[in-house]
């Protein structure tokens, strides 16, 4: 089973023979959800994603061209199907969809395809020790499986915790974000047998 691990904003085909190349692109979409932030008015609690950002996003979808497109900060499901409703609109269809559901109950990773998945699995299960106790891994992990004329490829999604932080003894959250890398990596190491 070929493998292909995707953590960073980057766009790459995956060769296959028989002239088959599938396109992974991963974006971070930056809160699809409503949540506090500035705006002309100034500040707003909740507030949604303005549409000429939505606008935005579309267009640079578009360009992107990719088979599969991974995404973090998305909202719940009623986010990730208007998005994908409009960009079906736009003429840029992604007819299977899937959205990770972790401890944020905010913020998603997700995965669009216009091709269909040979399987999907949501890992949110993970944690690892943190300062004087255990976390979860706050998004979880996302595993889809497409087929390509070479094997399946499977792809995993994530999105680490952010930055901010409010434990003074973790500055940028550093010591969380790499103990979250590091239970993924083992429970990747463990599904693929590379133990």
């Amino acid at each position: 089973m070929r493998r292909v691990a995707w953590w960073f904003a980057v766009i790459a085909p995956v060769l296959c023979p028989a002239a088959d190349e599938l396109t992974i692109a991963t974006y971070n979409i930056e809160n699809y959800v409503a949540a506090d932030r500035m705006t002309g008015q100034g500040y707003r609690k909740d507030y949604p994603k303005p549409e000429v950002a939505k606008a935005a996003l579309r267009v640079v979808i578009k360009q992107l061209d990719a088979d599969v497109l991974v995404l973090q900060e998305m909202g719940p499901v009623p986010y990730l199907t208007e998005l994908q409703r409009d960009l079906e609109r736009q003429g840029t269809p992604y007819p299977y969809a899937v959205l990770m559901r972790g401890a944020d109950e905010d913020r998603h990773s997700a995965v669009l395809s216009s091709r269909p998945f040979a399987r999907t699995a949501q890992h949110s299960g993970l944690v690892f020790k943190y300062r004087e106790g255990h976390e979860a891994v706050k998004r979880g992990l996302l595993e889809v499986v497409l087929d390509t004329a070479s094997g399946p490829v499977t792809l995993w999604a994530l999105h680490l915790k952010s930055r901010y932080t409010d434990e003074a003894a973790d500055p940028a959250s550093a010591e969380r974000r790499a103990g979250e890398a590091m239970a993924i990596r083992e429970f990747i190491l463990k599904q693929t047998g590379e133990t």
